[in-house]
């Protein structure tokens, strides 16, 4: 297992945290993809219930 800071939400449109996760290894037919970088606009925080 790997482990991974992620946005987490427990219940749709609710406020999220950030918080560790633990992702499992990839099983038959997926595979892990690593993000180098991200960008989110203030519009899209509210969107989906953030802060």
């Amino acid at each position: 297992m790997t482990t991974a800071i992620a946005a987490v939400a427990y219940e749709p449109h609710g406020p999220f945290t950030v918080e560790p996760i633990e992702v499992d290894v990839p099983r038959a037919g997926e595979l892990r993809v690593r993000i180098a970088g991200v960008g989110l606009c203030h519009t899209d925080i509210q969107k989906i219930g953030g802060r």
